[in-house]
């Protein structure tokens, strides 16, 4: 295959990522059109082309980002313990996380934890391919914060807060692992109690 014909198929890929709703609407015509003639077999399986199509929409438009890369951080608590999460987002896809579990005191509240956790871990020696720091709740000092991190790193550096699209979704990712952490510490320790 040669080049430009190479190259006009992966434009017709792309489009078709980028278009689904285009496709589904020329497959349903196409469905209709052999339910007519009375061929279901061949009408069910673009009915099933048509559901795959339709499932994978939100993983295609997480894929497409490419060049998303930020850090997430959460925090989530319970009446004992404090975890705090951080996953890693590079060219559109996690590609690692950490996590920190701490007693839970009087003195701490999630404010305070997020500023702890942002410049506890963005110290100057850390290189920082992030362009951006999403946070799973807002917090007092959030521009001055991202201020002094940017000067650590020598390059601007936003901490966002978002409230809607994918990078609303990537936060409620981190704190349902989160909250899934939260809940493994809180069997682990209810376990060594029953063993006691």
């Amino acid at each position: 295959i040669d080049s430009f014909s190479y190259k006009k198929i992966m434009d017709k890929a792309l489009y078709a990522l980028k278009h689904k709703k285009n496709i589904i609407k020329l497959l349903e015509e196409r469905m209709q059109v052999l339910a007519q003639e009375l061929r279901f077999e061949d009408a069910s399986k673009i009915r099933d082309q048509i559901n795959n199509i339709s499932k994978s929409s939100i993983q295609s438009r997480i894929d497409l980002a490419r060049d998303i890369n930020v850090d997430i951080i959460a925090i989530e608590s319970n009446e004992h313990y404090i975890i705090i999460i951080r996953l890693f987002m590079r060219d559109g896809k996690i590609i690692s996380n950490t996590h920190k579990t701490q007693r839970k005191t009087d003195y701490l509240d999630e404010n305070e934890l997020y500023k702890r956790a942002i410049l506890d871990f963005y110290q100057d020696n850390i290189p920082l391919m992030a362009t951006q720091i999403l946070v799973a709740q807002p917090f007092d000092e959030q521009n001055i914060l991202s201020e002094i991190i940017s000067q650590r790193i020598g390059r601007k550096i936003s901490i966002v807060y978002p409230l809607t699209g994918d990078k609303k979704k990537h936060i409620e990712l981190s704190l349902k692992n989160a909250k899934e952490l939260l809940r493994q510490k809180q069997n682990n320790i209810q376990d060594i109690e029953t063993l006691k």
